[in-house]
């Protein structure tokens, strides 16, 4: 019996504590930086480094991650609070020139944001670039990667960094709360039962 009990509080912890299994990368860089390896052109690589700052504003970051499972993925842009660009990111279901739009991420008005989507399994890549600079995939409404993006910014690019935090998870979903109660009802019968087992038998 305590090896039921210990087993079904194993199980509970699990599962109750699943929010914790979450991982979290930290996307940052500068779009004017000629050393960080992320950055291509907004038509093609190389990216562009002149005299002029706003040349380099036209360069975009992209990053490529991979997810095990169906799940939910926050997007958290923290580098326009910081003193970088007003950002704008854009997701793609997939690497390289052939990755597929699937969205894009920007401030409600100007500034940062939090979303939070629900992605399928899979690779995908992240663009991340001053605001307004679409990719031609999504002003066309299908397309590629590889089309490149309108090199269209705004003047709002600070530093010229930028700092995006992605956090995923590979946890299945937590049990709704009526399972959960259902679950520590269980729990605490275990609990009962073990104390029972150890009652003077007559």
């Amino acid at each position: 019996m305590l090896k039921s009990f210990a087993r079904a509080t194993v199980m509970a912890v699990m599962l109750v504590g699943g929010l914790a299994q979450a991982a979290v990368q930290t996307l940052s860089g500068r779009l004017d930086d000629a050393a960080n390896p992320a950055l291509i052109g907004s038509f093609g690589a190389p990216p562009v480094f002149t005299a002029d700052p706003l040349d380099s504003m036209e360069n975009v970051a992209l990053y490529a991650f991979n997810l095990a499972a169906n799940q939910a993925v926050r997007f958290q842009s923290l580098g326009y609070a910081a003193g970088g660009i007003d950002p704008y990111v854009s997701l793609f279901s997939g690497t390289g020139d052939p990755a597929t739009f699937v969205r894009s991420f920007a401030g409600a008005a100007v500034g940062d944001f939090d979303e939070t989507v629900m992605l399928l399994a899979g690779d995908y890549t992240v663009a991340i670039g001053l605001y307004m600079n679409m990719s031609f995939a999504e002003n066309y409404g299908s397309g590629t990667l590889g089309d490149g993006f309108t090199g269209l910014g705004g003047s709002d690019f600070g530093d010229g960094s930028y700092r995006l935090l992605l956090t995923t998870s590979d946890v299945g979903r937590l049990p709704e709360p009526g399972s959960l109660g259902l679950l520590l009802v269980a729990l605490a019968g275990a609990v009962l039962a073990h104390r029972g087992s150890r009652l003077p038998q007559h």
